[in-house]
């Protein structure tokens, strides 16, 4: 089977982040209607969030940002009011970043994500679910990791950007929260 690439020559935006990583070890990232709320605790220190076509800073605060607005999306299937807090001590994206590769003859040489069996989406936190009233309901340590990634039925939107962190922590979310949701 072929490895899956994917361009890492992205848009970097970092309208969620509160905190720069330069002032501190803890990068936050946050909802504005406060549903959900993303401490990024090291993230210097994570196993793997970095890019070399720009700099590894604002490649983490892309990765933060895409995972806190689908996290948005998500906790939006929950009860009003509830919040989602989590602390994130490590993220190992899906595949291997790859210096100087180039796309379909492409003079210009980007960093590409080599995606490959072994080298499957990780992430270790800790979360709370809190309810309107400020009851915690649930809360957890968490070691997240997808081995069977590249099984099963693909989607045509797998060369979106973080699309196996995003399908990870999707059937996560499904499964913790299901009695939640439906309540």
């Amino acid at each position: 089977m072929k490895p899956i690439i994917l361009s890492l020559a992205l848009l970097l935006s970092s309208s969620h982040v509160l905190a720069a990583e330069e002032e501190s070890s803890t990068v936050v990232t946050e909802s504005e209607e406060n549903s959900v709320r993303i401490e990024w605790i090291e993230p210097k220190s994570f196993t793997d969030v970095r890019d070399r076509i720009s700099s590894t800073e604002k490649y983490r605060r892309y990765v933060f940002n895409t995972i806190q607005k689908h996290f948005e999306k998500l906790t939006a299937e929950l009860p009003a009011g509830y919040q989602l807090k989590m602390q994130v001590t490590d993220l190992d994206l899906a595949g291997d970043t790859r210096a100087g590769m180039s796309l379909f003859n492409d003079p210009n040489m980007y960093d590409v994500r080599v995606i490959r069996r072994i080298d499957i989406p990780r992430m270790q936190f800790s979360y709370e679910l809190i309810d309107q009233a400020g009851e915690v309901l649930m809360s957890e340590n968490v070691k997240l990791k997808d081995m069977g990634f590249l099984e099963g039925p693909r989607s045509i939107r797998n060369d979106r950007p973080l699309y196996y962190e995003k399908k990870m922590l999707t059937d996560w979310f499904n499964s913790t929260f299901k009695d939640v949701k439906a309540a």
